[in-house]
């Protein structure tokens, strides 16, 4: 880091306690991320809806590490097919400040944090069209109901 002389930096790793301990951090998410493999192929061969459980996990896995790209794109598939209809952005607009939080430069989490509000805006967008096109007795502008 900015600052520190990379002796100092590497003096902390030489100690066993914080070894073993981020040894076991790094244990832990790799049984986790594997976890998470093994159920996007099984969602993808059975076609089986994402359970809340998966979301959960992605949940704890990038509030540790919020940089893998792939575990983004998990989440927004199994949102997708959890949530064809209605988009729950607060919870995705909490998750990527939290992420964003402990790495201000996780782009996984910014490119995310784009999506859920592009999701919402698209989805607002075609149910407003939708009640256009259905009612137009109504005397609101659409510009209005944004």
């Amino acid at each position: 880091m900015h600052g520190r002389k990379r002796s100092e930096y590497k003096a902390k790793f030489a100690d066993p306690k914080i070894s073993a301990a981020l040894e076991q951090k790094a244990q832990q998410w790799n049984q986790l991320s594997q976890i998470l493999l093994q159920q996007r192929r099984s969602a993808s061969n059975s076609s089986a809806k994402a359970n809340a459980g998966t979301l959960e996990l992605t949940t704890k896995v990038l509030i540790v590490n919020p940089d893998p790209s792939w575990i983004w794109n998990m989440r927004r598939d199994f949102l997708l097919l959890q949530h064809p209809q209605q988009f729950p952005i607060v919870p995705e607009l909490d998750l990527t400040a939290t992420c964003l939080q402990r790495n201000p430069k996780a782009y996984g989490s910014w490119f995310h944090r784009k999506w859920a509000i592009q999701q919402l805006c698209t989805r607002k967008n075609s149910s407003a069209h939708t009640r256009d096109s259905n009612d137009d007795s109504s005397g609101i502008s659409p510009m209005e109901r944004l």
